[in-house]
């Protein structure tokens, strides 16, 4: 399954965590596998209840730190891994800290502004970046290869060349539109779409599930694998999809006209038709 000099590449590889919710999960993934000793983890939150429904942590985690929880549950994995916390997130002011000698960035903040930033950040070092989005039961998986070649857009193109300044000088309500663009408007799953129209009225966010966030975990740490082993991994947006694997009627004409009269209504709704 992998060889010694193999787990050893995978096991030196530097990581830096953007995001507790779902990076939380491929941080996890990752140290069970035996990768990644040496790993910086941010996020400015502690659980909440809310939580519960996706993280790998109980009730009496509450009220706790993300990173307090991420970096116990590593060292109980792993004594001798090398922990570096960021309690307040990824700030301008710990942004160069944060990515200082880091091989790969695994991105999952909920705030776009932050997303940019540090993709700009990444672009500039050379730094690959992973993301992983909850799909419904599925995943989005975001691939940007800034390793390979600096000149790759941010989110593969789909917000274009934008800058901070410009992402700042756009209104609130153009977020949702910018939002779904990046995490891929045709890949979103019905379910998914339906749900979003809800946030703001019955859902506070994003909706996100238990399966869909291990799902990510383990995308995420099957990327860290790849990029410190060196084998082939691509640029772009790459979906993991349960329907389309297990329910057979997903490709009959009637589920398919389905699904693109939903995406085509949503995208009428946030103006992106």
């Amino acid at each position: 399954m992998i060889t010694k000099e193999e787990q050893q590449k995978f096991y030196g590889l530097r990581v830096a965590y953007a995001g507790l919710s779902v990076g939380s999960h491929g941080a996890m993934t990752a140290a069970l596998m035996g990768g990644a000793q040496h790993i910086k983890i941010a996020d400015p939150d502690e659980v909440s209840p809310s939580n519960l429904n996706r993280i790998r942590f109980d009730f009496l985690s509450v009220g706790r730190k993300k990173t307090d929880l991420v970096r116990e549950y590593i060292y109980q994995l792993n004594p001798y891994a090398e922990i570096e916390t960021f309690d307040s997130g990824v700030t301008a002011e710990t942004m160069d800290a944060f990515l200082k000698d880091v091989d790969i960035l695994v991105e999952e903040t909920d705030n776009l502004e932050i997303k940019i930033a540090l993709r700009l950040a990444a672009r500039e070092r050379g730094i690959p970046v992973v993301m992983a989005t909850d799909n419904g039961d599925g995943v989005i998986v975001e691939i940007e290869r800034f390793d390979i070649d600096r000149s790759t857009q941010l989110f593969n193109g789909a917000l274009g060349d934008i800058t901070l300044e410009e992402f700042k000088s756009f209104p609130p309500s153009d977020l949702p539109k910018l939002a779904t663009k990046v995490a891929g408007a045709d890949l979103v799953v019905p379910r998914m779409l339906l749900s979003l129209k809800e946030v703001g009225r019955t859902l506070y966010s994003w909706p996100q599930l238990g399966d869909a966030a291990t799902l990510s975990g383990i995308a995420i740490a099957y990327c860290l694998r790849k990029i410190a082993l060196k084998e082939p991994l691509k640029n772009g947006k790459m979906e993991i999809n349960m329907d389309a694997i297990f329910d057979p009627t997903y490709t009959s004409a009637g589920a398919t006209k389905s699904r693109d009269e939903i995406r085509m209504m949503f995208k009428r709704a946030i103006g992106l038709q």
